[in-house]
């Protein structure tokens, strides 16, 4: 069963990349992999689980810096 790319799935992504911005990091093989492990253990997408992760850091520095 082919998938083709259709007019609609095209302008859909084309809306959603000028709403969102992408960062690059870089990572040994190794910790790519701790961390994907760690992301489908949590039940969740590569991405997804890095910007949990990362929310998660900024909540506790904020806390942090109020006290």
């Amino acid at each position: 069963m082919g998938s083709t790319f259709t007019e609609a799935q095209a302008r859909a992504q084309k809306n959603y990349r000028a709403k969102t911005k992408c960062i690059q990091i870089t990572l040994k093989p190794e910790e790519k992999e701790k961390i994907r492990v760690a992301a489908v253990a949590a039940g969740m997408s590569l991405n997804g689980f890095i910007i949990s992760a990362v929310n998660e850091k900024i909540e506790r520095e904020e806390s942090r810096n109020e006290q």
